[in-house]
């Protein structure tokens, strides 16, 4: 449906909620979207805080989370659609490219990133590629997809970041029960 072409109405019907009760918690669909977008992002620290008591070898915990947040497509279809979108994507995308940046910087600390990696820029790079696959899963119909996408992005990148020992260790796919939204 996607939110320009969503009415209240239509959110109603399929929340199961009346326009009073949306409107006794939400002044308007912006701030429904706006909520919406806060619980997935608190979904995914959520996850993030699992992943790293399971794994603690950061890659891993990077890579399933990437998948976690792949499979979260109406965050990718409110936060490109709903009006001024640019500065709520400019935050999520700064707060995603610190918390790669950190995976990495862990990472780095273990010994499993190839020398000299400039951590700023495979960041910022590797958080623009999974944007791209992002907006490129909006387009898709199936729901294996966004993981395939996301696997071959984050294969491409960590082949190019890690050493080879420690790409090894990794499962690539996505993680089978941590953050189904």
């Amino acid at each position: 449906m996607g939110y320009r072409r969503a009415t209240v109405d239509e959110v109603c019907t399929i929340a199961g909620v009346t326009k009073g009760a949306l409107y006794g918690c939400f002044a308007s669909k912006r701030d429904l979207a706006l909520a919406v977008l806060d619980h997935e992002e608190r979904a995914l620290m959520t996850a993030r805080a699992a992943l790293h008591g399971r794994h603690r070898a950061p890659l891993q915990v990077l890579v399933d989370l990437v998948h976690v947040h792949a499979r979260q497509q109406v965050t990718a279809k409110l936060l490109f659609q709903m009006p001024g979108y640019q500065t709520r994507a400019r935050s999520q995308t700064r707060r995603w490219t610190r918390a790669v940046h950190d995976l990495l910087q862990e990472a780095q600390y273990r010994g499993e990133l190839r020398a000299a990696v400039d951590l700023n820029r495979a960041a910022g790079a590797i958080v623009t590629a999974l944007v791209g696959v992002e907006r490129m899963g909006l387009a898709l119909t199936t729901e294996d997809e966004p993981a395939v996408g996301v696997t071959r992005a984050l294969r491409t990148w960590l082949t190019a970041l890690a050493r080879p020992e420690a790409l090894l260790r990794l499962r690539w796919g996505p993680p089978r029960d941590i953050g189904r939204t």
